[in-house]
């Protein structure tokens, strides 16, 4: 078995309900949460961080996003230094405040020119919803995620605020019917919501009644905890091995050229940043890999996959942040048979039974048949619904 950072972290939740890629995620923003500024990729005239601001959004109560949230929150709390980790419910001002600060296990210290911090919250509507968006707190995401160099914040009372050398990670989670409070509709697309990588999940882990950490698992996480405090005292540049590069320029010069998110009002603003989101999870796989500040092959491979896992259900997860209730119902039907691939009938139905009726159910599988997004075949009498036009 493989001893990397994230096989470590990933196996903690063994014998756990939470959902593998939830679990992976955690790992990643732990690395993320460490890091600071101290790793960058020089792009020309910008720099790119390994700073993420991941939402993971759960389909079912049963995909345990908090378990996950929580288990990736206790570790790095033991990291030394530890990270400037942020209350969830905060004012813009209160937030640039707590960027000044680094928290230790002893004391509260003026961080300097730095400022850095993440937010973990295992609820995003607490710390982000309509009413603190509005007050200005969105708008001061966006350049926290940038990483600026400088960047001045005015309040009406305290004048300006000068922000330097920022890092700022966000990991929080969320359900398909708290994630429409979190975010005004004008926020859709171009603004923050392009910078914020969408987990989708709907299908948990196998039940456990009752989890154990054994004396191995004990033993893991302190490994995990020292492997997190080496990396914390990482610093440089990192760059391209020559199969990284022409990787990455492949994937670039490809997804440029012939990626339809480019033409949707949603995806547009996503699509322009993608492989910055790109690179900042290859600098993490590479992180959990090794020492070495060099990228290789498998790190942007990596990093393709699990971007191209998450586009899978993005498009309908940004949809119904905007939807009216009916077609939020749509969009969750049509993302449960995008999830699945191929889904029964009465397994969609079992599944959706708490917000339609059969004769709803079938009106939503016309509109989606009519509109190409799925296609039904019959298996006997067995009725199936297909991803994509038949």
């Amino acid at each position: 078995m493989s001893d990397t950072f994230l096989d470590k972290f990933v196996s903690l939740a063994d014998e756990t309900e939470i959902p593998p890629e939830f679990v992976l995620w955690s790992g990643l923003m732990a690395v993320s949460c460490i890091l600071g500024r101290n790793i960058y990729i020089d792009m020309g005239h910008f720099n790119i961080y390994p700073n993420v601001f991941c939402v993971l959004v759960a389909g079912s109560g049963k995909c345990r996003k908090s378990t996950a949230i929580n288990l990736m929150e206790a570790i790095i709390r033991k990291v030394e230094p530890s990270p400037n980790i942020i209350g969830q419910k905060i004012t813009p001002e209160a937030l640039i405040k707590a960027l000044k600060m680094m928290a230790s296990n002893e004391d509260v210290i003026l961080k300097g020119p730095k400022f850095e911090g993440c937010v973990i919250a295992d609820e995003l509507a607490v710390f982000l919803n309509k009413k603190v968006y509005d007050s200005g707190l969105g708008t001061l995401l966006i350049p926290l995620w940038d990483c600026r160099d400088i960047f001045e914040y005015r309040t009406i009372g305290r004048g300006a605020e000068v922000l330097e050398k920022i890092y700022f990670s966000l990991y929080a989670g969320t359900t398909i019917s708290l994630l429409r409070e979190a975010f005004p509709e004008k926020a859709i697309g171009d603004g923050l919501t392009s910078r914020i990588l969408f987990v989708y999940s709907d299908i948990p882990g196998s039940p456990v009644p009752r989890p154990r950490i054994t004396e191995k698992k004990k033993k893991s996480k302190e490994e995990i905890i020292r492997a997190l405090m080496r990396i914390r005292i990482l610093y440089g540049e990192m760059t391209f091995s020559k199969r990284a590069g022409e990787a990455y320029d492949e994937e670039y010069l490809n997804f440029y050229e012939k990626h339809p998110f480019y033409e949707d009002r949603y995806l547009s603003g996503y699509a322009s940043r993608r492989m910055v989101h790109l690179l900042k999870l290859a600098m993490l796989f590479c992180i959990s890999e090794t020492e070495q500040l060099e990228l290789r092959g498998e790190h942007i491979y990596s990093a393709i996959r699990l971007i191209e896992h998450l586009e899978e259900s993005l498009p309908n997860v940004l949809k119904m942040v905007v939807a009216s209730e009916k077609g939020d119902v749509l969009e969750i039907i049509l993302l449960k048979i995008v999830k699945k691939g191929r889904i029964t009938r009465s397994q969609l139905l079992q599944a959706m039974s708490h917000r339609v009726d059969a004769w709803e159910l079938q009106q939503v599988i016309e509109t989606l048949v009519q509109s190409d997004k799925i296609h039904i075949h019959a298996e006997g009498r067995v009725i199936m619904y297909i991803a994509g036009p038949g």
